[in-house]
């Protein structure tokens, strides 16, 4: 190989030196060899300043995890360890408090953190203005200028390997985090307290067709149980359903008594019951079911017989277009001694 050749793809430095050569696995690589050519020697430099800069050993060292090994005290310094990494836990003198400080040529050079840089401390950093747990990793937060507590690194690796090992992807569900959950499954051991304006159930084909059970009509500390039949139903309006207005009178009561309460605006009576449960004597016994000023609308007196035990029944298919408080009017003459009986009237709400 002629000289032009060898100067084209070796630099040797001295004789017998190591040599900065071609990489032939590369048309424009270099490798920085021993004198035989058969390994690399070491090289050094500055730390980089540009992104296509080289890393240096204590660049990387700072920056990527850096391990932690002592504290440094301003009032008291440390003796300074080369390569080693300590961190300011007591301002004093030149040394800034949580600053990291590496051990360079006999002296402690600072580097000031960057935000989101870890560092992890391998022993218990105590006695000082800041301390630190053995085995913790921390992230600076450059907003709040910490040291955040990460926790062990056992606790961390850990967690780390239960979750790949579930084959769990995606964020981290928080205790208190706001935060929207998918292809979630609640198993039968589980107890759920839900508010119930935030429990919104929706329509499968529909998102915007949605239902929500309140019970804010609960007495306070109670506790309602809706029980489901064995059967397939669907959930009635209250306002459909049945109720009974009811009253019991004795020979005593003569005149206009209140059937139960008011029943509402729109609701249609049914029918009628009246049960002479004890029978009436005197003078002509009788009794009629209506309301003010038409107190037979719904049973005339000749509808029951107030002389014989048993049930009178009316139906009468009679809607109020108003709330209206219904009567049962009772008439006896002469001197009556004895009678009783139950009147209920059956309607459905509008």
């Amino acid at each position: 190989m002629n000289l032009l050749a060898k100067v084209r793809d070796v630099l040797q430095f001295g004789s017998g030196g190591p040599r900065l050569g071609r990489n032939y696995l590369s048309t424009e690589g270099l490798d920085a060899l021993n004198k035989a050519g058969d390994g690399f020697v070491a090289m050094r430099g500055a730390s980089p300043d540009t992104d296509d800069g080289f890393v240096t050993k204590r660049y990387l060292e700072v920056r990527a995890g850096a391990v932690v090994t002592g504290q440094i005290n301003g009032g008291s310094v440390a003796a300074v360890v080369n390569g080693a990494i300590y961190i300011c836990t007591t301002a004093g003198g030149v040394y800034v408090l949580k600053t990291l400080y590496r051990g360079e040529s006999g002296a402690w050079v600072a580097y000031t953190p960057f935000d989101g840089q870890s560092i992890k401390v391998t022993t218990a950093l105590s006695g000082g203005t800041n301390t630190y747990s053995a085995d913790h990793v921390y992230l600076w937060d450059a907003t709040t200028s910490a040291w955040l507590d990460q926790g062990s690194s056992a606790d961390l690796t850990t967690h780390a390997g239960l979750t790949a090992a579930h084959g769990a992807t995606g964020a981290v569900v928080g205790t208190t985090n706001s935060q929207s959950l998918g292809a979630k499954t609640l198993d039968n051991t589980c107890t759920v307290n839900i508010k119930d304006t935030s429990l919104t159930v929706q329509a499968a084909g529909e998102a915007t067709s949605r239902a929500q059970l309140l019970v804010s009509g609960v007495t306070a500390g109670q506790t309602r149980i809706l029980t489901v039949q064995d059967k397939d139903i669907t959930v009635a309006d209250e306002a459909k359903k049945l109720e009974v207005r009811t009253v019991a009178i004795t020979f005593s009561n003569t005149g206009a008594n209140n059937v139960g309460a008011v029943v509402p605006a729109g609701a249609k009576v049914l029918a009628v019951l009246v049960k002479v449960t004890e029978l009436f004597n005197g003078t002509s016994p009788t009794l009629s079911v209506g309301k003010a000023g038409a107190v037979d609308e719904l049973q005339a007196t000749t509808d029951n017989d107030l002389t014989k035990t048993g049930m009178n029944p009316v139906w009468a298919l009679l809607t109020y277009a108003s709330a209206t408080q219904l009567i049962a009017t009772l008439s006896v003459t002469g001197s009556p001694s004895t009678g009783a009986c139950e009147i209920a009237i059956i309607f459905a709400r509008a």
